[in-house]
């Protein structure tokens, strides 16, 4: 595999750039390099500094769900419970 006539650096400087604004076509266009080159260096950096897999956030997300459920259901409880003791205390 060819090594990449622009460091890391250069490559994440141009990334940034695209997500405060600058089309992706313009940065295209001041680099020499085609729109999937620059596609595949915001996958690939993205993938590096995202610290959770993808895989690894669905399951968070859904053990996140189960996680609320739960707190939604014991404050429903509580509120029973009070409810209840206020009619006996009455």
């Amino acid at each position: 595999m060819r090594k990449s006539k622009f460091t890391d650096q250069e490559i994440e400087v141009a990334l940034s750039k695209i997500e405060k604004g600058t089309s992706i076509e313009d940065t295209c266009k001041k680099m020499g390099v085609t729109l999937a080159t620059v596609y595949n260096w915001k996958k690939k950096f993205q993938a590096a500094n995202n610290p959770v897999p993808s895989n690894k956030t669905k399951e968070l997300e859904e053990e996140n769900f189960r996680l609320r459920q739960l707190v939604a259901n014991l404050s429903l409880e509580k509120l029973d419970l009070i409810t209840l003791l206020q009619k006996k205390s009455k």
